[in-house]
């Protein structure tokens, strides 16, 4: 056909089907994105750059004739799905331009001739669908440096989500079915994955993944055995302590005995503080060792116009609701800044297996009418609840770093804080916030008064947060941290 009756032909269609076994950089799926037209795909070759599941079109998990007859049938049958994905198509061509299309090519031929090393990424981590910026963004800085591979939970399934592979176990079921299953089954994936391959690492969460992956390298041949990199973003020692129900507390010793043998046997560990650095040499650690943050991008509270403290006393809480976030001892303090505070009110953003505990808790002391619980927060709703507040409080038990702090800074936003863990590193007494006893309700109140009581030094140290978190680049330094993990899986 000649082309005008192509992009004529395009521009009457609901989708596009591309069922090859292998395509270099499809220029008809790229037209049919710019005529506003949804894919229909196999992820293979240079498909995967185009395509975006569940954004821009839909990943078949195969070419069979069942396959494509769903992806159709969600066509015809969800005409909200439909209409986001035409959107997603039109915003995606309109991304391509001769200079995206140059670029992309000299990147797929740089790829081909070159190669990145190989990284299978596999963590008890939810992978959202459809993808979150945050997510997509840390993908983008994936892929910069390597062919990642990411075993989560989710939706159940593998697809890809441009040059990167997702692997979804399922994230619900009955309780503690989907994490014996996750555990059970998610390092054997993750080893069959990079079993034998050159260049190619196994990157666990945490070191209950490693583990299970430790575990399992021991019954191949040391030539098939892959590397392990064991990441430390936490105390394991509190694993089963003070997350998940108390059917954890009777395995907490046998639990803190599997992680630290696995952080001994990795042949890379990755922490994100200088706390849990310490921790993991304590624990008998030789080996290379990294410090980088997690994925943290701090646009949202950097870039939006600073405001001032509210003249109303107001505190917020930004978490997780589980017993290692110390909102129950929280809520006891907040029982005596009450008391102290004419018209104090405290916010609290986040979910968790404590939420109606904590509720009920709330109600014995007679907060109703001071404290709110306010729910899961996105990004902006956080920056939105900092700006409403005078300060963040964060009465952890147990803390890697304490992200929610940087936030606060950003805000310019004094942070009370637990003396525990990382949040020291980021909190400096007296300067931007104030560093409490953990589980000290009294001299967390004693805090938290102070700062009602003297806005300007709200102000002084809003004013020294927000110059820190200027200072820093968590993106560069999440970046740098991977440019640095891809050099060492390709030097392998």
């Amino acid at each position: 056909l000649p082309h005008e009756e192509v992009l004529e032909r395009l521009a009457q269609t609901h989708a596009l089907l591309l069922v090859s076994d292998y395509e270099g950089l499809p220029h008809v799926a790229i037209e049919a994105l710019a005529c506003g037209v949804p894919l229909i795909a196999l992820p293979v070759g240079g498909t995967r750059s185009v395509l975006r599941d569940g954004e821009n079109g839909i990943v078949l998990g195969d070419a069979s004739h069942q396959a494509v007859a769903r992806a159709l049938e969600t066509l015809r049958d969800d005409a909200e799905v439909t209409q986001r994905l035409a959107d997603g198509a039109r915003r995606s061509g309109a991304e391509w331009g001769m200079d995206r299309c140059a670029s992309q090519i000299v990147e797929l031929l740089d790829r081909a001739m070159s190669g990145k090393p190989r990284a299978i990424f596999v963590g008890k981590s939810k992978i959202p669908t459809p993808m979150t910026e945050g997510f997509r963004g840390k993908l983008e800085i994936l892929v910069r440096h390597l062919e990642p591979t990411i075993v989560g939970v989710g939706r159940p399934g593998r697809r890809a989500a441009g040059r990167a592979r997702l692997v979804r176990f399922p994230a619900t079921g009955p309780a503690g079915l989907d994490g014996l299953l996750f555990y059970s089954f998610g390092p054997a994936v993750a080893l069959s994955l990079a079993a034998g391959r050159r260049r190619c690492a196994i990157v666990c969460q945490s070191p209950y993944e490693a583990f299970g992956v430790l575990l399992l390298t021991r019954a191949l041949p040391k030539s098939l055995r892959p590397r392990v990199v064991v990441e430390v973003h936490g105390d394991w020692r509190t694993a089963a302590r003070l997350y998940g129900g108390p059917a954890r507390r009777p395995i907490a010793s046998s639990s803190d005995r599997a992680a630290a043998w696995a952080v001994r046997r990795g042949d890379r560990v990755r922490v994100v503080s200088g706390w849990l650095e310490r921790l993991v040499r304590e624990t008998g650690y030789r080996g290379d060792l990294d410090r980088f943050v997690a994925y943290s991008d701090m646009a949202e509270f950097l870039a939006a116009p600073v405001l001032l403290p509210p003249v109303e006393p107001r505190a917020a809480y930004v978490g997780a609701l589980d017993r290692s976030k110390g909102v129950d001892v929280l809520l006891e303090a907040w029982s005596r800044v009450t008391a102290q505070i004419a018209g104090a009110r405290l916010f609290i953003g986040g979910d968790g297996p404590m939420r109606e505990d904590l509720r009920a808790r709330c109600e014995r002391l007679g907060l109703n009418g001071t404290a709110e619980f306010v729910g899961y927060l996105s990004s902006s709703e956080v920056r939105t609840l900092l700006d409403r507040c005078s300060c963040l409080v964060v009465p952890s038990r147990s803390e890697g770093l304490g992200r929610v702090a940087l936030e606060a800074m950003a805000r310019a936003r004094p942070v009370v804080a637990s003396k525990v863990g990382g949040l020291p590193e980021l909190v400096d007494e007296g300067r931007n916030g104030r560093l409490v006893a953990p589980e000290d309700p009294e001299q967390l109140a004693s805090a938290i008064v102070q700062l009602f009581q003297d806005p300007d030094e709200v102000l002084e140290m809003g004013r020294e947060g927000r110059r820190r978190a200027l200072e820093r680049d968590p993106l560069a330094e999440f970046e740098s941290g991977i440019s640095r993990l891809a050099a060492w899986v390709g030097a392998g």
